[in-house]
């Protein structure tokens, strides 16, 4: 009831206005239609105001989204980038890939590899063909052609994973098959033909300061290359081929060596290259490429029986001296002047097979040698096989020795060099590499036993 009345008196109250305001009579649409216009322009005017506001705030919005999504995105791609590597990390790994064992990730792999040597010494060209399944199968084929050092020769290496055959011209020779094939097997490099596996373990010692200079592709592998720089001493042996700055393309994935180049110390010219024109991992290979035969007529010598050492066979025959034995061969005869203290010289003996080998046993006070020096023509014993080129060390008159670290109960350690046309050898189960150094700076070719 009582809303009704309230409702009763302003419905009066606006009546009682609007005959005030508006005289009888009179039109009012003119006006409504003026308002109406006004009304609606306002309307618009706001919707349109408050329009592009929002789309000016859009805009704000939008660019801050971009913003943030162009930060989330680089740092995604900042930490998902490859860790970065530099020249001494990688070779660190290529020295760890030469032994296959570390790296379990190739089970197979077959490789062809060229060398070409240039230089005022002669020339050289080989290719090398490489099958390995693991565990110890592998072979190796190769063939050279040249003047530096000889005219040309081929030799093959096969393992089963209990017998190694090695075939070098008509000579075959069984050994017991090692674990892991020495992977610098007729890669050669310089006059010496030392391995490039050598390269690769003296850097640090000869090259101080590799250069990771970016990334090319060879036989179809995405490799790193590595300028070694200049090696810190000088060689006299082979200057131009061992004296000059040294390129390496290492293999990114399995680190194994794809290509090496060698330039000239005189003018940086290229003198030496060795690249592998094919390379396969983890494929499947015929069973029968582990296999040998040695071929009709070749000269067989097994050496598996007992602790891998040659078939027993005649002494060779004593001298009274080394005046005796210097008169029946025809390369110099190095003695030491300098020996280890308690050590007693034996009479000379010489081995007439070809190549004649002369031999100089030191006794200890309990009757077992402490040192054998022997000595041979240039190219026999250690110096034939390429793989044994152990750690080069610089000797007197700047003549580099080979030192070989093997264990006491097989033999011991071994220091052999070239000069003067012949293959000198030191080895000893107790001595140590200080110990080879100070008897080789001693050698003489005319002095008698010390």
């Amino acid at each position: 009831m009582k809303d009704n009345n309230i409702e009763r008196t302003m419905t009066s109250l606006l009546t009682q206005h609007l005959e005030k305001a508006v005289p009888e009579g009179a039109d009012l649409w003119p006006g409504i239609r003026a308002r109406l216009a006004e009304r609606n322009f306002a309307t618009e005017l706001q919707r349109r105001r408050g329009f592009y506001g929002f789309g000016f705030h859009r805009v704000r919005v939008v660019s801050a989204i971009v913003g943030v999504l162009a930060v989330v995105i680089g740092l995604s791609l900042w930490m998902i980038q490859p860790e970065s590597v530099d020249a001494q990390e990688i070779l660190k790994r290529a020295q760890s890939a030469q032994a296959l064992s570390t790296n379990s990730g190739i089970r197979t792999f077959t490789l062809t590899q060229k060398i070409d040597e240039q230089s005022s010494s002669g020339e050289f060209q080989a290719e090398t063909k490489r099958w390995y399944q693991e565990p110890g199968q592998w072979r190796v084929e190769s063939g050279w052609t040249g003047t530096a050092p000889t005219d040309g020769g081929t030799r093959t290496v096969v393992s089963d994973g209990t017998s190694e055959w090695i075939q070098q011209g008509d000579s075959v020779t069984i050994n017991r098959a090692t674990p892991q094939p020495e992977t610098d097997d007729l890669t050669p490099w310089g006059r010496e033909r030392a391995g490039l596996t050598d390269v690769l373990n003296q850097v640090g010692d000869l090259y101080t300061s590799p250069k990771l200079q970016g990334e090319e592709t060879i036989a179809g592998r995405p490799a790193y290359v590595i300028d070694l720089g200049l090696p810190n001493r000088f060689s006299n042996s082979a200057s131009e081929l061992n004296n000059g700055r040294r390129v390496i393309w290492v293999d990114k994935e399995t680190f194994f060596l794809l290509m090496a180049v060698q330039y000239s110390p005189t003018d940086d010219s290229v003198v030496g290259v060795m690249e592998v024109t094919s390379i396969h991992y983890n494929i499947s290979i015929d069973p029968g490429v582990f296999s040998f035969t040695p071929p009709p007529g070749a000269q067989v010598h097994d050496l598996r029986s007992g602790n891998n050492s040659p078939l027993p066979k005649p002494n060779p025959p004593s001298l009274t001296s080394l005046a005796e034995a210097r008169q029946k061969v025809s390369f110099s005869i190095f003695i030491p002047t300098v020996v280890p203290a308690g050590l007693v010289p034996e009479p000379p003996t010489l081995d007439e097979e070809a190549p004649a080998f002369v031999r100089v046993n030191y006794r200890t006070e309990d009757g077992s040698t402490g040192l054998s020096v022997l000595n041979g023509p240039a190219g026999s014993g250690l110096a034939a096989d390429p793989r044994k080129k152990g750690e080069t060390i610089k000797l007197r008159d700047d003549i580099l020795g080979h030192y070989l670290n093997i264990e006491p109960q097989f033999g011991g350690p071994i220091l052999w060099w070239e000069e003067a046309g012949s293959y000198v050898a030191l080895s000893g189960p107790e001595l140590n590499k200080t110990d080879f150094v100070k008897i080789a700076v001693s050698m003489s070719p005319t002095a008698d036993r010390e």
